[in-house]
């Protein structure tokens, strides 16, 4: 479209420069004739120099009527056919892409809208939930399960299941092993001492274990208190 526009106005451009020259020409050929009809004007009006500038001047004279007609007339029409042609075509492509860029920011930001909104009341809903969160009240929910737990029920115990003969076995092999209880069997062996430390150690453990078990547990009823 811009290309059509400069093409048509170098059209202009042109027959404006060439209305200049003949413009030129015609006063040439005015100033020439003038000159000559003031220095004949005692001779004879129809000598043959004077006919030649005549000529000349009409000449001179209907070059320029044409060249300002024509460029008249291609300048009428430029400015009210070719030029607003160009316009509409302009405006008509400028509306098109305004409209497509328009709807594409509407719509980009009518997403972005309903995204933000959308995280916003999630952040909302969350903003709501931590302000509800009593940390006392947890603990003190915490100790109160704790100790109901614990009195309720007991905790459940394995009981002492002695191994029995596999089915291959006659049942009067299996009496020549003594059966043993639930109780502690004294070894014969020299591994008795150690065993009986290591037994003693873990007895001390268990018993700092449950010390610390229930400090603990003494702390949270403080605080349910």
């Amino acid at each position: 479209v811009f290309a059509h526009r400069e093409a048509y106005e170098q059209v202009i451009s042109k027959s404006e420069e060439n209305l200049q020259i003949t413009r030129i020409d015609y006063k040439r050929a005015y100033d020439a004739l003038l000159k000559c009809n003031n220095i004949e004007s005692g001779l004879n009006a129809e000598s043959e120099s004077y006919n030649d500038l005549q000529r000349a001047y009409i000449e001179a004279h209907n070059a320029y009527i044409l060249q300002l007609h024509s460029r008249n007339a291609l300048n009428e029409y430029y400015q009210t056919h070719c030029l607003p042609g160009l316009l509409g075509e302009i405006s008509t492509i400028y509306e098109e892409l305004n409209t497509l860029a328009c709807n594409c920011i509407a719509s980009i930001s009518e997403a972005t809208g309903k995204y933000a909104f959308e995280q916003s009341k999630r952040y909302q809903l969350l903003t709501k939930e931590a302000q509800t969160i009593n940390s006392l009240a947890d603990l003190q929910l915490l100790a109160k399960n704790l100790l109901s737990s614990t009195s309720a029920k007991k905790p459940s115990k394995r009981l002492f299941v002695p191994p029995c003969p596999p089915d291959q076995i006659p049942p009067g092999n299996a009496h020549s092993i003594a059966i043993l209880k639930n109780e502690i069997v004294q070894p014969e062996s020299a591994t008795a001492q150690r065993l009986l430390d290591d037994l003693c150690l873990e007895s001390d453990e268990l018993t700092s274990e449950i010390g610390r078990l229930r400090d603990s547990l003494d702390a949270l009823t403080r605080v349910q208190r």
